[in-house]
């Protein structure tokens, strides 16, 4: 069920966040930063432990992910599926190596 929030957010409609699945784990990258795991502690809601964040993804009517919001320690962020990205960037990485190599996108179930 982690592969529904693997894809593209913008915070403040500038910064890429990407969601990305190594395994069956999440993790959030962004430029110039290491990847961080997300750790579920329920169905749609994480903890970030290096950062001590609490994550929690934003759903529509249909249950579709358009977003999160982030508690951390200096205060709250929301980003946003990015709407050019939110069909075409679900990919996962593939296990076998400490940095993974892109995979084949992931088909929608």
């Amino acid at each position: 069920m982690l592969s529904r929030y693997v894809g593209s957010y913008l915070l403040d409609q500038t910064v890429e966040i990407k969601m990305q699945l190594d395994g069956s784990r999440l993790f959030a990258i962004s430029e110039g930063t290491p990847r961080y795991e997300l750790k579920p502690t329920s169905e749609k809601e994480f903890y970030l432990p290096d950062l001590d964040a609490d994550v929690a993804f934003e759903v529509d009517a249909n249950e579709r992910v358009v977003g999160f919001s982030a508690k951390l320690p200096m205060g709250t962020i929301t980003a946003e599926l990015a709407p050019s990205l939110a069909s075409s960037s679900r990919w996962s990485l593939t296990s076998g190596s400490s940095q993974g190599t892109c995979g084949a996108p992931d088909r929608e179930q």
